[in-house]
């Protein structure tokens, strides 16, 4: 009976590394969030394969007296404790890793560098020990002797075993309970493992309880990572906050129970995050909105939800009583952060869309589109802090909705024509330039500016007028030289939401070469105030015009927060000084405006001012030496045909 039993168990070993090989296997093929999880897994279960077939060896090997059998004897005993050796530093390294994945922390506990530390000279000291046959010895009869240092030996996995457990216990609420209950489970199992070991040397209970600890893990961690994919669907993996989905999804959790009427819900626009770009560049602002989101997150209860879309947009449910407090909190958000290894303190405030959730309400769609509605308004046409949604803004959005599709059906069917407004040589008296302005005429009528640019420039239709725009005065000058006229350089706008074109060079230079116009007649114009794209994109777009021969013009300059930046890290050609910088109100004014025109000047920038609109400021802007002028006070925006009727006369009254 007993050698029956003896045959059976390297079967049972051997079933069960089948099993190991099995699980690394599959192991391989499942999608892993962190690929070094899923390394740790596949060694574990392949040194636990190992280990079992060692074992199993080893048994079937044990005391048959044949020199053969004696050597398969000795290597199978030392592989079993060197194998024991690297699988303890592999689960070592695997608790180590679920806690450093919680993210709050960077640098390795104490108790498991300790385990490290133990384990390192463990293994040392096994390779040496077996060696010197201070642990065990293999007789000629192929027989396992217990030698004076194998107690010693094998109470130092225990002491490190004990380490994890009170490691594992004392950071219970920083791990997640049921990793918590894992790991404490395996970690008891492979106490009970070295126990058996070190008090019965060849107990065949000890292999599988190596085996079992690695067939939990495996299971957990499949259950982890299906949880995972999962969640995956309703979690921002940046922040591990809610996304969009589950955003929704906890609106109809609380719809379902009846209890949604108690909440707010927001859509928070994160303000100043083109400035931040064009400071530090994209990568860094990034790493301050994650810590601007950590910031965020504070202020929420159990009950409460924050929620982010992307970028620098989030979502949240408040509870109703806490509306003040909220909108209070996001008003102004301190972020610290080491920028260039100095710690900096940044403030950052937000633009709120508000939605008292009516309890009528059916479905988490209805939440979120009455919250984009009022961020809408709120940025967009009241420009306040914090909007919360009304029937009058509501049919607002929607008459702007209305336009906006107006707006597509007349760029589709080419509605929108350029006008031109002269720019003069107050010295000459000559034209020395003209701006296009795009002008929609719709059934037979100029629809005003005012009501269609600012509702193009918040979205990409900007850049589709742009290139219109583009090319009807490309045409337009075609036509012109075509009549022997010489027109003189047409400033033409475009929209900083160009730089997202990375062939905006070359589609610009396209449409030049559709109608055979010289580069030298075509200036591009981009607007200082829209800052949606770091300073490095528009310098590179502006180099590589220049590389093309044609020049560049900063608008508006003045109006925005980066004016000096734009100046020192872009090559502008032309600088042309807004209008409110031209209709001076004091003297203090009037010296800024003065101090504009020298620096450029200094810089070896040509300057234009635009907006004037009687003799007085071009006598003024005159004496200051800025000599371009662009205005009522010689013209308004032309069409096409008045224009041509001033390049043919080229001249105008300057006083």
């Amino acid at each position: 009976m007993q050698r029956i039993v003896v045959d059976i168990i390297p079967l049972i070993f051997i079933g069960l590394a089948i099993i190991s090989f099995v699980f690394a296997f599959m192991t391989t093929l499942i999608n892993f969030q962190a690929f070094k999880m899923k390394m740790l897994l596949i060694w574990m279960e392949l040194c636990t394969a190992s280990f079992l077939v060692v074992m199993a060896l080893t048994y079937i090997v044990d005391e048959v007296s044949d020199p053969t059998m004696r050597y398969i004897a000795i290597i199978c005993n030392a592989l079993t404790y060197i194998i024991c050796c690297v699988n303890m530093f592999l689960f070592n390294k695997f608790v180590t890793f679920i806690y450093m994945s919680t993210g709050h922390y960077k640098k390795l506990p104490r108790q498991l560098l300790l385990c490290f530390v133990l384990l390192t000279i463990w293994a040392f000291a096994t390779v040496i020990e077996i060696i010197t046959g201070n642990i065990y010895t293999i007789d000629q009869n192929n027989v396992f002797h217990i030698e004076a240092l194998y107690y010693f030996q094998g109470i130092v996995p225990v002491i490190i075993e004990i380490i994890q457990i009170i490691f594992i216990i004392q950071n219970r609420t920083v791990i997640e309970k049921r990793k918590v209950v894992s790991l404490f489970i395996a970690v008891v199992l492979l106490v009970s493992a070295s126990l058996v070991q070190l008090t019965e040397h060849g107990a065949e209970v000890s292999p599988v309880i190596v085996f079992l600890v690695m067939a939990s893990l495996y299971l957990y961690t499949v259950m982890e990572q299906n949880r995972i994919l999962r969640n995956a669907a309703y979690t921002d993996i940046q922040s591990g906050i809610p996304n969009v989905h589950g955003f929704l999804y906890e609106i109809e959790k609380r719809i379902a129970r009846g209890d949604v009427s108690k909440f707010n819900a927001y859509y928070i626009d994160v303000s100043g995050v083109g400035n931040l770009n064009n400071k530090y560049g994209s990568e860094r602002t990034s790493e301050l909105l994650d810590i601007y989101s950590r910031n965020l997150a504070k202020f929420f209860n159990e009950n409460e939800v924050l929620g982010k879309l992307g970028g620098n947009f989030f979502v949240a449910l408040v509870e109703r009583d806490r509306n003040e407090k909220f909108l209070e909190y996001i008003a102004d958000i301190v972020v610290e952060a080491l920028i260039e290894k100095k710690k900096t303190v940044i403030h950052m405030s937000a633009v709120a869309g508000c939605y008292e959730i009516a309890s009528d309400v059916k479905v988490g769609g209805q939440v979120l589109g009455k919250i984009s509605t009022a961020i809408t308004y709120a940025k967009n046409i009241a420009k306040v802090p914090y909007a919360f949604i009304d029937d009058e803004m509501e049919r607002k959005i929607n008459e702007g909705k209305e336009m906006l599709a107006k707006v597509q059906l007349g760029l589709k069917n080419k509605e929108f024509v350029a006008f031109y407004q002269p720019q003069v040589d107050t010295v000459s008296g000559k034209l020395s330039g003209c701006e296009a302005l795009a002008r929609w005429v719709k059934d037979g009528k100029i629809v005003p500016p005012m009501s269609f640019i600012p509702l193009m420039e918040k979205t990409d239709l900007v850049c589709d007028l742009d290139f219109l725009m583009l090319e009807n005065v490309c045409r337009d000058i075609r036509s012109w030289l075509d009549k022997g006229l010489n027109p003189p350089k047409i400033s033409v706008n475009f929209s900083r939401k160009n730089l997202g074109n990375i062939n905006l060079t070359k589609d610009i230079q396209e449409i030049l070469g559709k109608y055979d116009i010289s580069p030298d007649k075509i200036q591009i114009e981009v607007t200082e105030t829209n800052d949606e794209y770091p300073l490095s994109d528009l310098k590179k777009v502006v180099n590589s015009l220049h590389n093309h021969g044609i020049k560049v013009a900063i608008d508006d300059f003045g109006t925005g927060s980066s004016s000096i930046s734009l100046l020192k890290e872009v090559n502008f050609d032309v600088l042309k000084i807004d209008k409110t910088f031209v209709d001076y109100k004091d003297e203090k004014e009037k010296m800024l405006l003065s101090y504009i025109i020298e620096m450029s000047k200094a810089i070896d920038i040509a300057v234009l001012a635009e907006g004037v609109e009687d003799m007085n400021h071009v006598q003024i802007l005159k004496d200051m030496e800025c000599t371009c002028i662009q205005g009522y006070v010689f013209d308004k925006p032309l069409e096409k045909s008045e224009f041509e009727s001033r390049i043919i006369k080229n001249s105008y009254p300057i006083g």
